[in-house]
């Protein structure tokens, strides 16, 4: 038994000459599905045979059909340089920011989105939420990352970032005139026991005063502290700013990666300052 190609299309197999009456003919076929567009879900076979003999009961083409699966195992990996950062700090009115600089020092996520085959991917999304402020109980708070720039995509088939309107940027804050910022390289700190720490004053009450009861009130219902004692024995206040705990005040948005090809790489970097 022998196969040929007819066309790009039709495939014609001999299965005997002459072919013997009761005989099984198993033919397997294997395609290579790389030419396949990604919009395409599901495949047509169409199936018929013919003979040089006059056939006593002809039978109709024989359709199949087969879905169309790709696989590709997808990675995700985050990194944060600094690698640790040290934030407390007062807390500024916004009108008397002018310019980044005033929110805090440089922090920039980055994100590697690697896939590991066996198919491409032609799109897909990454969704971050990403805590802008800590969580308390007033229509503003302090600003932990404050976003300075719009979250970019680097990578062979590119992508984009989509985010609501307002969250970027969203004081206006312009670069400082005539000052250079260091690389983001050269502002690792010593490495700390957590990435980011905030050791807030030891409040002190004199009387029951009504406007040092609100002032206790607010305090109590901001993020919560936890202790803990380092290796040398110092007593740390922690507080654990996180999106899922609420103890953060967090935005949701997505970036959009496409045709990200099997052992490729693609990069979401997002650009922040934090107090």
């Amino acid at each position: 038994m022998s196969c040929t190609p007819h066309n790009k299309t039709l495939i014609k197999c001999n299965i005997g000459n002459p072919f013997k009456q009761g005989a099984p003919a198993n033919i397997q076929l294997r395609f290579d599905p790389k030419g396949l567009a990604d919009t395409e879900s599901q495949l047509e076979f169409v199936v018929f045979a013919n003979s040089t003999s006059k056939e006593l009961d002809p039978q109709a083409p024989s359709t199949l059909h087969t879905s169309v699966i790709r696989r590709a195992e997808i990675s995700v990996t985050g990194s944060v340089d600094p690698d640790h950062v040290y934030y407390g700090g007062v807390v500024r009115g916004e009108s008397a920011m002018e310019h980044l600089d005033d929110i805090g020092e440089r922090v920039m996520h980055t994100y590697h989105i690697f896939n590991q085959g066996p198919w491409k991917v032609g799109s897909l999304e990454v969704h971050i939420e990403w805590p802008f402020q800590v969580a308390n109980n007033k229509p503003q708070g302090k600003w932990l990352l404050y976003l300075e720039d719009r979250p970019t995509v680097e990578g062979q088939g590119g992508g984009e970032c989509f985010i609501a309107h307002g969250h970027v940027n969203p004081l206006n804050l312009t670069r400082r005139p005539g000052v250079e910022e260091l690389p983001l390289e050269s502002l690792r700190l010593p490495s700390r026991p957590l990435a980011a720490t905030l050791e807030p004053p030891e409040p002190t009450w004199e009387s029951d005063h009504p406007q040092t009861r609100r002032r206790r009130r607010d305090v109590e219902m901001v993020v919560r502290a936890e202790s803990y004692v380092d290796k040398d024995g110092n007593k740390h206040e922690l507080v654990n700013m996180n999106c899922l705990l609420g103890t953060a005040k967090c935005l949701k948005f997505y970036c959009v990666v496409f045709n990200l090809r099997r052992n490729h790489e693609a990069t979401v970097r997002i650009r922040a300052r934090y107090d």
